[in-house]
């Protein structure tokens, strides 16, 4: 009763976190809680690192390449084969997506991104779906997205499905827009083109924005070598925490 606003504030949630953690649950229930989070966690952090560690790679020749930088072309590994051998991180699809100028490219490229650790994820998406529900049931809450979602702004999950439904009209027409200037910039380099693939979408928004406003990645980075960027990051870092 002592308190002021803020020690009141502070106190009402902190007891929020407790009970979502289950503060509130019998000793059977809290202990059977705990062990479903730590199947989760398992889960969670097996997924990421067979992302981390997929070693998926893809064999271009020189010609399926076409459009790309040659500092990346410089820095590939070559096949016994004499193909560039081009992995599925981030830095190496990206620079793919953005610039080589075959749509089959970027196809097998699209493809085989989307596609890391496949079957090993996608059966730990399914044991994790499987083990929100039951800590969600667990907790009094009909779904994941209920118990998640208690505390904050929306409360519950109907009410977020429901602002996500009002903004789905009006994101389809903003889409329709761009796909359709995306498409006429596609006609301009294939006349023939009928309609944008997934893997055009990238490639033809990149080079959009080099032609109509003179960005380009590979220009930019010349400013920024590793080093002076190292540099800057560390005297921030020693400015703000005060370390060396």
């Amino acid at each position: 009763n002592g308190r002021n606003s803020d020690e009141k504030r502070l106190h009402s949630e902190t007891m929020k976190s407790f009970e979502l953690n289950g503060l509130k649950l019998s000793d059977e229930k809290l202990a059977r809680m705990k062990e479903l989070k730590g199947e989760l966690a398992t889960l969670e952090s097996q997924f990421a690192s067979n992302l981390n560690n997929d070693k998926t790679v893809i064999e271009f020749d020189a010609a399926e390449l076409e459009g790309v930088s040659d500092s990346f072309l410089a820095r590939l590994k070559k096949s016994d084969a004499g193909k560039y051998i081009v992995t599925t991180k981030s830095t190496d699809y990206t620079q793919v997506m953005e610039n080589a100028k075959s749509g089959e490219t970027r196809r097998k490229m699209l493809l085989a991104y989307f596609s890391r650790a496949a079957e090993k994820n996608t059966r730990l998406l399914e044991q994790a779906i499987e083990l929100r529900q039951k800590i969600s049931s667990t907790m009094g809450y009909s779904t994941w997205a209920d118990y998640r979602i208690k505390g904050r702004m929306a409360k519950d999950g109907a009410t977020v499905l429901s602002f996500l439904d009002g903004l789905k009209g009006k994101l389809a027409q903003r889409n329709a827009a761009d796909i359709a200037k995306l498409l006429r910039f596609k006609k301009e380099l294939e006349p023939s083109a009928t309609e944008v693939k997934a893997w055009d979408i990238s490639f033809l928004a990149y080079q959009l924005k080099k032609r109509d406003f003179s960005l380009d990645d590979d220009k930019i980075r010349e400013y920024f070598p590793a080093e002076v960027v190292i540099a800057g990051m560390f005297d921030v870092y020693s400015k703000l925490l005060g370390v060396k």
